[in-house]
């Protein structure tokens, strides 16, 4: 328990009564621009300020404001960038101003596309398109310039995308940005190797549903969003939104920096270079990547039996290594060519008169690449194994209820039992259910739920 004079020497450090302050200011009066520009800035100042501070302090700040704050103070901050971006462009169309680089955000959009274009720069692509390009696309000049492509733009606002066409004329980029007038949950979007999805292009969950459905497997997607307190200007991009989708990598804000990049690719697509393997020991990189999954999952799931981060030191490694030494166990390590996604690990009996069955324990997959398709690929390979090591029969132990348990059911496993304390959480208990599946109808049951998927993506 922290207490009230440590809590409020926190604030005072952090500068918390000034954050506090200048949102309520911004929130509860109709400010000016001259006005709203002064206190926008000073909020960023004050938010980037903390940047040096623990995570816990501003996560209890961020905490601490109400979601009708959250939800007004993002508004206003929409309407200060669009304030910006047109005041601008009427400088620029009246010639007042004639180098896009004066544009008061240039530095910090300069930043952000440069380390945007670097999450892209192992994936060789041609076309471009930029989802909510707004009335100054200072997104898209920077992707031309930094990349030399031609560039499409995606605005809804039919009055924004005249005002950024007339723009694009006048400083001579006619040719090399394009600008449409269209919805990102409905435009056709076929023809693009890397879509940039802007963080205030909304409906954010409708835009990306029509990339997946619509566009190749192997389309890359630059998805904006936010972290820690500059959630307060920006609404962070919801995981529902990117489900169905595999991050291969991501920018982070900092400094002066306000938003951050997801860089994203269709979950298919990462399924088709999945390798699996069987691993009889494990050297120390794949150690590191299995650690890093663990924690991964960890942090989401509580029901696999971690209630904590673990390290290379814990006790289930030391477990897990020596037998399969010992050759007791062996390890299915699913990887794409980055990194390792899941794994899952059959444990084998040393007693002569119960070789014929094996049991499953440990399976984590990373929730990126969840699914149907993966968890046949991991049955497929589970099959082999067995036949290799003349098993005929797998069982496995599961919490009651879990996702994990409906996917064994899915895959065919009966339940022969169950224990009403299988594990707890503090004072919680849960009950778990033990399952098992002979390797013949496993066999059987894999046709049959592949065929079915073969015929659904017909």
């Amino acid at each position: 328990m922290i207490s009230a004079n440590t809590l409020a020497k926190e604030n005072e450090t952090v500068g918390w009564t000034t954050v506090t302050d200048l949102i309520t200011h911004i929130c509860d009066n109709r400010l000016k621009f001259n006005e709203l520009d002064m206190s926008i800035r000073a909020l960023e100042d004050e938010i980037f300020r903390m940047d040096n501070q623990s995570e816990r302090v501003c996560e209890r700040l961020y905490n601490s404001i109400s979601n009708e704050e959250k939800k007004s103070l993002n508004d206003k901050y929409c309407e200060w960038e669009t304030a910006v971006e047109c005041r601008f462009s009427e400088d620029i169309l009246n010639a007042k101003i004639s180098d896009y680089k004066q544009y008061p955000l240039y530095k910090r959009f300069y930043n952000l596309i440069s380390k945007e274009v670097k999450l892209l720069e192992s994936h060789d692509y041609d076309s471009m398109l930029f989802i909510g390009s707004g009335p100054f696309p200072i997104t898209a000049i920077l992707l031309h310039e930094l990349t030399g492509k031609k560039i499409d733009c995606l605005e809804r606002d039919s009055e924004a995308a005249q005002m950024s066409i007339e723009i694009l004329k006048k400083l001579g980029f006619d040719g090399k940005i394009e600008v449409h007038v269209g919805e990102g949950e409905s435009f056709s979007l076929e023809n693009y190797d890397v879509i940039l999805n802007a963080l205030l292009a909304k409906p954010k969950w409708s835009i990306m549903k029509n990339i997946k459905n619509r566009c190749p497997n192997s389309i890359r997607v630059l998805c904006r969003t936010s972290y820690g307190l500059r959630r307060i200007l920006y609404e962070a991009t919801s995981s529902n939104a990117t489900h169905g989708f595999h991050q291969l990598g991501v920018q982070i804000a900092t400094e002066g920096d306000t938003i951050s990049t997801l860089h994203l690719v269709n979950r298919e697509d990462i399924l088709n270079d999945i390798s699996l393997e069987w691993l009889n020991k494990i050297s120390n990189q794949d150690k590191g990547m299995i650690l890093e999954l663990m924690n991964s999952v960890i942090q989401s799931d509580n029901h696999n039996g971690f209630l904590r981060p673990i390290s290379e030191d814990d006790i289930y490694f030391k477990v897990l290594e020596n037998d399969l030494r010992l050759g007791l166990k062996s390890i299915l390590i699913i990887k794409d060519r980055h990194k390792i996604l899941g794994q899952m690990v059959l444990n084998q009996s040393y007693l002569d008169t119960y070789k014929h069955r094996a049991d499953i324990s440990t399976l984590m997959i990373h929730e990126s690449v969840r699914g149907k398709n993966i968890s046949l690929k991991v049955v497929e390979a589970l099959i082999c194994q067995c036949e290799n090591l003349d098993i005929k029969y797998l069982t496995l132990d599961v919490r009651a209820g879990s996702k994990v348990s409906l996917l064994w059911k899915y895959l065919g496993f009966e339940k022969y039992g169950e224990l009403p304390c299988y594990s707890r959480t503090g004072e919680e208990k849960y009950r778990g259910i033990f399952m098992y599946k002979d390797i013949e109808s496993l066999k059987t049951l894999l046709e049959r739920r592949l065929k079915g998927l073969y015929n659904h993506t017909q």
